[in-house]
């Protein structure tokens, strides 16, 4: 008996020495990531009202059958990994230790689950409930019907995964309730496995903390690698596309044989710059932190290679000129190119009205500015003769500094105004283009009546065809959008072809598909042409999901054109994709959401146009890293657990992608 009374104060010393080390402050984030205030959190405003009402419902339910779920809907995970978004929103927002929160960045299309200490399901089961919601969220863009199903899905998943593990735990207790021993041995026993369940956690406790901080170190360090290649690849991005303006000047000023080397090098540097882009997108679903290292060390190899490449020309270009220029007749000369322009650009303005007057700004958006910005830049590069003109006596090399830096300048003007002249024959191409969509889907309607008149599962079919032709022909008219209307007919005429194709025979389908594939390549080139032109002329603005989505649109084309005598369906399906890319882009920009850089609007100085990016004046902006738009997380694969942050008894059940 004495024996046992000295247990209890080994236990005591333990309880003492275990009370210390848990009072021990531990490092964590001043705020959580997202304040979970109720059972559903909408971060981001992803949610409309109807939805709302709808998962709020779930929820209720869900508890009722003693599940107590938490939602959170959010654009991304702000650069964390996901569980331990889900892990620390959790903890720090005192959310009930019996909970189980479903986190979903809508955006980012990831998701991830956590639970409690006293949660009523095990994580595995939690986890793989998670998984079969995660079925629910395929639709791209992700929608509200997709979301409301997911937690329902999940909802429904969890209460039967509670009555199983009920089930299981009944009968384990029944199993086990017969036995019985003496008392004194009993509490002996307790007293044992009290200390060595102590002992157990205090190690257990000190490793956690030892492994928790490391693993901190190290994804603060791999995320910081990867965000500085992606900086690196932004700047790599811009100076391509300043050597692209510079190209066309040079062209003009030395001729095309002269400058063909360079036009080699520089297609090669835009294919290197497409490829980091691809890679970089790698960087999303990074399982471990020496992956993002890896997509992190690929990025800059590919960059470094661009810098190289363009690098290798700058000398070329810059003996040329200095061959080829007499300094003031190139003063004088270039003055009267920039009245020239000036007259041009006023004209460029007034193109803009007419257009107005037949198209909406929407289809008008990527010009929109083109007069504004070309203005700047000509009194840009009339500031700079200027200057050139005061160091014509006494430092000719500077002069001639100036003067190249307004040829440049000039060059990157004409192409702003050159793209809205272009406009006008761009946008007429639409009127053709809707003639023939319209004959086209005309000529489906015709199949339909030869083919299938009795058939009622083609008559909403041909309701939607005559409702595009009613749109194609207003838009023609000058009464609608014609980019919009060639869309709808587009969508029409798919719909209404894939329920036709049973019925024609082979030839026929052969030789429909074809002039359908032509006329989708030349709507996705001048998609892309149009994104292109608008992340060129807005590169102070243009975010890296712009211009990785350019990137995806390019290559997705490309694969298009190389299958599609193979697999024209798939073709088809690379075709969309690459136009909505290529769509997206361009809103991302308009949306004024994702700026990387914050560069003065109100004119156009020397120092901006070199830190701008003008490839033979400096190079990119090298120092400026301030970005706003983000970068991607290394997140684990799709389901199961993730390993996350834990703390404050609550840890990860399983993340995933959808």
């Amino acid at each position: 008996m004495k024996q046992l009374l000295e247990y209890p104060r080994a236990v005591l010393a333990v309880l003492i020495a275990l009370t210390s080390i848990l009072l021990v402050p531990v490092t964590g984030y001043a705020a959580p990531p997202a304040n979970l205030e109720s059972r559903l959190t909408d971060v981001d405003g992803f949610l409309s009202s109807d939805a709302t009402s709808e998962i709020q419902m779930i929820l209720d339910q869900t508890l009722e059958n003693g599940i107590n779920l938490y939602v959170a809907f959010t654009d991304d995970f702000s650069g964390m990994d996901s569980t331990d978004w889900c892990v620390i929103s959790a903890r720090d927002s005192d959310v009930p230790d019996s909970a189980i929160v479903y986190a979903v960045a809508t955006e980012a299309r990831r998701y991830a689950l956590c639970q409690g200490p006293t949660a009523e399901v095990s994580s595995g089961n939690v986890a793989r409930a998670g998984e079969i919601a995660a079925r629910e969220l395929s639709a791209k863009p992700l929608d509200n019907p997709s979301v409301v199903n997911a937690t329902r899905v999940l909802g429904d998943e969890l209460v039967a995964k509670l009555k199983g593990d009920s089930e299981t735990s009944s009968t384990g207790t029944t199993s086990s309730s017969s036995t019985s021993d003496p008392v004194g041995t009993l509490a002996f026993i307790v007293v044992i496995v009290i200390i060595f369940v102590l002992v157990a956690g205090i190690s257990l406790a000190i490793r956690s903390r030892r492994l928790r901080k490391q693993r901190t170190l190290i994804e603060q360090t791999a995320q910081s690698r990867l965000d500085q290649a992606a900086v690196e690849l932004m700047n790599a991005d811009d100076e391509v596309r300043a050597a692209r303006d510079d190209y066309a000047f040079a062209r003009a000023q030395f001729g095309e044989l002269k400058t063909e080397k360079f036009a080699d090098a520089l297609k090669e540097a835009e294919d290197l710059i497409a490829r980091a882009f691809v890679i970089h997108k790698e960087s999303e679903t990074a399982a471990s932190e020496g992956e993002k290292h890896n997509v992190a060390n690929r990025i800059t190899e590919l960059t470094q290679q661009v810098k190289t490449i363009l690098a290798d020309h700058i000398e070329q270009f810059s003996a040329l000129r200095a061959l080829e220029s007499n300094v003031e007749k190139s003063i004088a000369d270039l003055r009267v190119r920039i009245d020239e322009a000036t007259v041009q650009n006023k004209r460029a303005q007034e193109e803009i009205k007419s257009l107005k007057l037949t198209y909406s700004e929407q289809s008008l958006r990527s010009i929109l500015n083109n007069p504004g910005q070309a203005s700047k830049l000509l009194a840009a590069a009339t500031d700079a003769l200027d200057t050139a003109a005061e160091y014509v006596e006494s430092d000719r090399s500077e002069a001639l500094f100036h003067v190249n830096l307004a040829q440049r300048t000039f060059g990157q003007a004409m192409v702003q105004i050159q793209e809205v002249m272009d406009a006008s024959n761009d946008l007429s191409q639409a009127g053709t283009r809707l003639t023939a969509a319209i004959a086209s889907i005309s000529s489906d309607i015709n199949d339909v009546k030869r083919l299938a008149s009795d058939d009622s599962a083609f008559v909403p079919l041909v309701d939607d065809a005559r409702a595009a032709i009613a749109a194609g022909t207003a838009a023609k008219n000058g009464n609608g959008d014609p980019l919009a209307a060639l869309s709808q007919l587009r969508t029409a005429e798919d719909a209404l072809d894939t329920a036709l194709d049973p019925l024609r025979d082979r030839e026929t389908r052969e030789t429909h598909t074809e002039h359908k594939l032509i006329q989708r390549f030349e709507e996705v080139d001048d998609a892309i042409q149009r994104a292109d032109v608008y992340v060129s002329t807005n590169r102070g603005i243009a975010s890296h999901r712009s211009r990785r989505l350019i990137a995806e649109a390019k290559r997705h084309r490309d694969d298009a054109a190389r299958i599609y005598q193979e697999d024209s369906e798939k073709a088809f399906d690379l075709l969309r994709e690459a136009k909505a890319e290529a769509e997206a882009s361009i809103d991302d920009i308009f949306s004024g959401h994702h700026t990387y850089s914050s560069r003065d609007s109100g004119g156009i100085d020397i120092g901006s146009l070199i830190l701008g990016g003008i490839l033979f004046g400096g190079g990119s902006s090298g120092g400026s890293s301030s970005s706003s738009w983000g970068s991607s997380s290394g997140w684990g694969s799709s389901g199961g657990f993730s390993g996350g942050f834990s703390g404050g008894g609550w840890s990860s059940s399983g993340s995933g992608s959808f």
